[in-house]
């Protein structure tokens, strides 16, 4: 990753700083100690302290904190919910700091973002003679089952090599070096394990694991042209990439455009000449007025722009029964097999009905897999029921799934059942 990609990619969090700051973990108090217990005294830069997870653990440990962090919404936040500490806009590679100001630097799940070879220096520059620089990280235990299960089903996209306590040594061993020639500012590293626990639902987790993209080729998908507006973690509307771009502009520019209490609509209240965004229900960014109107024709026009969710029949039949060198194939039909791909990887539901009553003749439950050949998660599930299509038979039944991590239905695929075996 590049420095114009590390960037992008650090200040790409803002839209999610109400719901980090709900569901992110904060830090373990014993490994925060662990971590200050050389430093020289007890000035403690957070540096990109994000919502203040880390920031909260120092306070309560009675550090003398001050929390640098690059993007303005995650920063708005953080001064919101910790008013009284120190919270300036700056970077690792450019902290607003003087030299010799600070004791300790920790980073909170954020020093995997730092470009080494230019931070390396800064944050030396900032420390006191003796001062020490710490990352911690809080993992996920793939011992526990769930976890575990998520993990199989999701891949790298919510749990990484650096996200386990079988790897996160080896992830995070060098963390602190530079990738290129330039001489470390650092020595040798030590780490260390903590338990920490966090009761977390199905909604915590995903509003905080990392965004898809469109690669994943899920059944919310962009045609191609479009990507999804992500004014929220969740928001899957497919817009243009410019309309995406305002968006986030409009993001990290909310905090500027309030103007509490104007007009009598309480503390979300936008300044003269903007007006609530409504991209989704409870958006409250102030934007102009023409961004309103785009959002509302993006939102009636997002089932247009999408990938559906693909869904067709084929056929199955026994394998033939063999007696030594003789063979005999099966008797009867063969029967329907439903195949699928562009879902998200987890549980699909299958279904197939009648279509003249809508009564349920067959259904059935598959994972959907990362397949050679299909786009996302794709699967093939056989069923009981005889496929009647060769017989010249009209449809008289069709086959619909669930794509149970979206919630999405596919389209109504047709197929043909009820024929006689004789």
């Amino acid at each position: 990753m590049d420095q114009d990609e590390r960037l992008l990619h650090a200040w790409s969090f803002g839209a999610a700083a109400v719901a980090y700051a709900e569901h992110r973990p904060d830090y373990a108090q014993a490994a925060v100690r662990w971590a200050l217990e050389p430093a020289p005294g007890p000035r403690v830069l957070d540096l990109g302290a994000g919502t203040g997870k880390l920031t909260a653990t120092l306070v309560a440990l009675g550090a003398e904190v001050v929390a640098v962090e690059p993007d303005p919404t995650m920063l708005t936040e953080l001064r919101r919910s910790l008013p009284a500490v120190r919270a300036l806009s700056g970077s690792a590679e450019a902290i607003p700091l003087p030299d010799a100001s600070v004791d300790a630097v920790l980073a909170g799940n954020a020093m995997h973002w730092f470009d080494m070879a230019v931070a390396g220096p800064e944050i030396a520059r900032v420390l006191a003679p003796g001062g020490i620089l710490a990352g911690l990280w809080n993992v996920m235990d793939d011992r526990v089952e769930w976890v575990s299960g998520l993990a199989r089903v999701s891949g790298s996209a919510a749990i990484g090599p650096r996200d386990t306590p079988a790897s996160w040594r080896a992830e995070t061993a060098d963390m602190h070096l530079p990738r290129t020639g330039v001489a470390a500012r650092f020595g040798s590293a030590e780490q260390a394990e903590f338990p920490h626990g966090q009761r977390r639902t199905a909604d915590s987790v995903v509003v905080t694991a990392p965004a898809a993209s469109a690669e994943d080729f899920g059944p919310d998908t962009c045609l191609q042209g479009f990507v999804w507006r992500e004014a929220r973690p969740s928001d899957y509307v497919c817009v243009t990439p410019e309309t995406r771009t305002r968006a986030r502009q409009d993001n990290s520019r909310a905090a500027g455009r309030r103007d509490p209490g104007h007009g009598g609509y309480g503390p979300n209240a936008c300044r003269e000449g903007y007006v609530w965004r409504e991209a989704y229900a409870g958006d409250v960014v102030c934007v102009d007025p023409a961004t309103r109107t785009q959002a509302r024709r993006d939102n009636q026009l997002a089932d247009s722009r999408r990938v559906s969710a693909r869904l067709w029949k084929t056929s199955w039949s026994a394998d033939p029964k063999c007696d030594g060198s003789v063979c005999t194939a099966p008797a009867g039909n063969p029967a329907i097999k439903i195949n699928g791909d562009h879902y998200n990887y987890g549980q699909v539901r299958v279904y197939i009905r009648r279509t003249s009553d809508n009564r349920l003749l067959w259904s059935g439950t598959v994972t959907a897999r990362a397949q050679q050949g299909h786009a996302g998660g794709a699967f093939g599930l056989r069923t009981g029921l005889n496929d009647c299509t060769r017989r010249g038979r009209q449809p008289n039944s069709y086959a619909q799934a669930l794509d149970v991590v979206s919630g999405r239905w596919s389209a109504r695929t047709p197929v043909t059942t009820g024929c006689t075996v004789l």
